[in-house]
């Protein structure tokens, strides 16, 4: 089992800081557009700048020093993703999304 995921990326969809919630695994990543969708901070992740190694460094280092926050943040980054992204949901708005386009109202 991973102990962490640090993902310095401008993902738009941020489906890998996605994939390691939802693994229950701590996740520190910057503050993509995708990824604020996902990630509350100090909730059930670490959002740092962009480009900013010092503040990853620094999360990096608080999170070892602190495993109680560590798995708190674990779970409650599973807990938000199940919540937030649940297939018959994301299924139902890709629905949504088509019939807006093609005039469909059913």
């Amino acid at each position: 089992m991973a102990n962490g995921s640090v993902l310095a990326t401008d993902c738009k969809l941020g489906v890998a800081t996605m994939e390691a919630m939802s693994m229950e695994v701590p996740t520190i990543v910057t503050s993509s557009p995708g990824v604020l969708e996902m990630v509350t901070h100090n909730h059930d992740g670490i959002l740092v700048e962009p480009r900013a190694p010092a503040q990853f460094a620094q999360a990096i280092e608080d999170l070892i020093d602190d495993p109680a926050t560590l798995i708190n943040l674990a779970k409650n980054a599973r807990k938000s993703i199940s919540k937030k992204f649940i297939s018959s949901i994301s299924a139902s708005k890709i629905v949504e999304g088509i019939n807006s386009i093609s005039g469909d109202n059913n």
